[in-house]
């Protein structure tokens, strides 16, 4: 979600106590942090993250370290040469969101909404918000084709829980979470076996995007409609990774109301690389513009 302050992703909890989470007991061995404000995680060279050591209820911080840091492995490897400012993380009692202003060592501020040991919710929402800063979200504020970057980290999250599903099977954060692989499946299958992610026979995306215009340029954060597209993108990611690593040049163009959702599309296929072009153009030939 953007206003004029910040990015939000709207989480609704009624949602996710219906979902099988994963809420698992301290299962760490190291211990909290006595003085400190944060716990920091220099795993992933392009994901720096600090985890503030307050806030998360009867979660371990080492553990919400653990959880984040698998999702930086699952992420970092499709984002090879670039390298981000710091992520300082926290829990919020509001909604998770990623703050336009930066923190006084210029840190990226992301804000999860959890409630205790739910390791799936956390995964999804901290995924959502990186891939906000992955695709340069400060360039976007109030802007009206914004909506297609919330679309865009519904597909990242849901790419980040399926990678998670199959690297806990036989690598999780400690020996006796591997069980909770299956635990992220299923919050991954119960998101995915919501029908109003899907068009009916015979809608045409494009034809969709015309039926939506005007709903989406005023409402970024439909979360319904956006995980219409989401959904279609997360697809495309699976079968073409080099989509994943190409949100890294969405929002580079132009931004003023004038550009059209066509041009925004357009630009993103320009300013790519040459190994990502063809797959942001598969997303191009889902909304039937041409380059």
């Amino acid at each position: 979600m953007k206003n004029q302050l910040i990015k939000i992703i709207l989480s609704l909890p009624i949602v996710f106590l219906a979902f099988t989470q994963i809420s698992c007991g301290g299962s760490s061995t190291a211990g909290s942090e006595e003085d400190g404000s944060t716990v920091d995680n220099q795993s992933y060279g392009i994901f720096p993250i600090s985890v503030n050591s307050k806030g998360w209820g009867n979660a371990n911080p080492v553990d919400v370290e653990a959880v984040v840091d698998s999702v930086a492995e699952t992420l970092a490897p499709h984002f090879r040469g670039l390298t981000l400012d710091t992520i300082l993380l926290e829990n919020s009692k509001s909604v998770p969101i990623t703050l336009f202003r930066r923190g006084s060592n210029n840190e990226y501020l992301i804000k999860v909404s959890i409630d205790g040991r739910v390791w799936s919710q956390l995964s999804y929402q901290f995924s959502h918000e990186v891939c906000h800063v992955l695709s340069n979200y400060e360039k976007t504020q109030d802007d009206k084709h914004q909506w297609f970057e919330e679309a865009v980290c519904e597909a990242v999250s849901l790419f980040t829980l399926a990678g998670m599903a199959k690297n806990w099977q036989v690598n999780p954060p400690y020996p006796n979470w591997k069980s909770y692989s299956v635990s992220l499946q299923q919050y991954l299958d119960n998101n995915l076996a919501e029908q109003h992610r899907y068009l009916p026979a015979g809608y045409r995306y494009a034809e969709w995007y015309a039926d939506n215009m005007s709903d989406l340029q005023s409402n970024a954060v439909d979360r319904a409609k956006n995980e219409v597209i989401g959904t279609a993108i997360y697809e495309m990611m699976l079968i073409d990774n080099n989509l994943l690593s190409g949100i890294h040049y969405l929002n580079l163009g132009a931004m003023d109301s004038s550009v059209s959702f066509s041009t925004y599309l357009r630009d993103w296929y320009n300013k790519a690389p040459k190994k990502s072009k063809s797959s942001i153009l598969r997303v191009l030939q889902l909304f039937e513009v041409e380059v």
